[in-house]
């Protein structure tokens, strides 16, 4: 059995000959530059050039010989060695990059941390026409159709693995608030429905547009399409369901209805935190992944997720804790925590497993390897 084909038995609620494994494929799955390094010295692997993934979150690109040795079934869609990254300009002991919506980052020089957003293009809008009027790019431009057709038919033929695609920008909740600020779009869904609904519309239509021309010309090998709308925090939902249901849920089923008329690709949700509460409306909505399952936060039980949705949306994302466990516990602890989550989502199918979100730099090596180690095991791998 390929890795394409155990990817896409999990998706379908079947179990295979062991639990995919993945670690790279998506930029929430990833490792950060800096721990990314320490693996492969810890592996005494040829040192290398770490190729950025993602610039705001200081993302690696798994190269294939630790895909290889750990045993890796996923590889990065948008792998482009000639990939323009932002050039980044040093101000006061801080690096800055802008990207072409106009909003700026910033990290402090001789950090290895992601970068934070300080500057957002639409914090001073005061009316629905200052959204409207907004220089909205044309998806279409930083869309290189050929060199997407070569590689998804290249992981998908080729390397026989699956095809996993990501948008260029957040999702219709996620989106206005890198443009607005986050407590501008919080009052706009409050109290200024106006704005928040031409913000929504805007990003929506972006949305629309770009899965249109993307899946047009890939669709046929996407396997999982994966939106990003952070809706929720470690305690808690973010907004109120009836804000979710109001303003968010039909912009969401209208991209899904898009994707699935592009494509056989299932229809996946990032979202951290305690998101438990939005699971049934997820979907309803045409939600079929969840991405990821942070343990760590309120309501989010393992075994309880699984009885009341384990037939109804695929896990994805529940293999370590990325906050307590994978950079502070020892390796034995951290094997006992994969053994457990193995255990409790593998059975039935419906699971993929990867790191709880992004493993971050304060991750040592060791525990990776420990991480690793134990899903090895449970898939009876040496």
């Amino acid at each position: 059995m390929d890795k394409r084909e155990r990817f896409r038995l999990a998706l379908n609620y079947k179990e295979s000959d062991r639990v995919p494994f993945d670690i790279g494929g998506s930029v929430v799955t990833s490792i950060a530059t800096l721990a990314y390094k320490k693996l492969r010295d810890k592996l005494e692997f040829p040192s290398k050039e770490i190729q950025i993934q993602n610039l705001f979150s200081m993302s690696s690109m798994i190269d294939e010989d630790i895909i290889e040795k750990l045993g890796i079934d996923t590889m990065f869609l948008l792998d482009d060695p000639n990939m323009k990254i932002p050039e980044t300009i040093e101000k006061d002991g801080y690096l800055y990059y802008s990207d072409d919506w106009g909003c700026e980052y910033a990290r402090p020089k001789g950090s290895n941390s992601g970068f934070a957003l300080v500057k957002r293009p639409l914090s001073n809008a005061k009316t629905a026409e200052d959204i409207v009027n907004f220089k909205w790019l044309d998806p279409k431009l930083n869309i290189n159709l050929e060199l997407l057709k070569k590689r998804a038919k290249f992981l998908a033929e080729e390397k026989k693995v699956p095809v996993i695609l990501e948008p260029d920008i957040g999702g219709v909740f996620e989106f206005p608030c890198w443009l607005r600020g986050t407590e501008n779009f919080y009052l706009d869904l409050g109290i200024q429905s106006k704005i928040a609904e031409a913000i929504i519309d805007k990003t929506l239509q972006y949305k629309i547009e770009y899965y249109s021309v993307i899946l047009s010309a890939i669709g046929k090998h996407v396997d999982i399409v994966r939106e990003s709308d952070d809706l929720a925090g470690q305690k808690g939902l973010l907004i109120s369901k009836e804000t979710y249901k109001k303003f968010i849920k039909p912009a969401h089923k209208k991209i899904f209805e898009i994707i699935k008329k592009n494509s056989n690709a299932k229809i996946c949700i990032h979202s951290c935190g305690s998101i438990r509460d939005l699971i049934p409306d997820f979907i309803d909505s045409g939600i079929e992944v969840l991405n990821p399952v942070q343990t760590s936060a309120n309501n989010m039980d393992l075994k309880k997720l699984k009885h009341e949705f384990g037939k109804d949306i695929v896990f994805w994302g529940a293999g370590c804790d990325s906050q307590y466990v994978l950079p502070v516990e020892s390796p034995k602890k951290i094997s006992e925590v994969v053994k457990d989550v193995m255990e409790t989502l593998a059975p039935g199918g419906g699971f993929i497993c990867a790191p709880i979100n992004m493993i971050q730099n304060d991750v040592p090596p060791e525990n990776i390897l420990a991480f690793v180690d134990a899903v090895r095991e449970y898939n009876n791998l040496k």
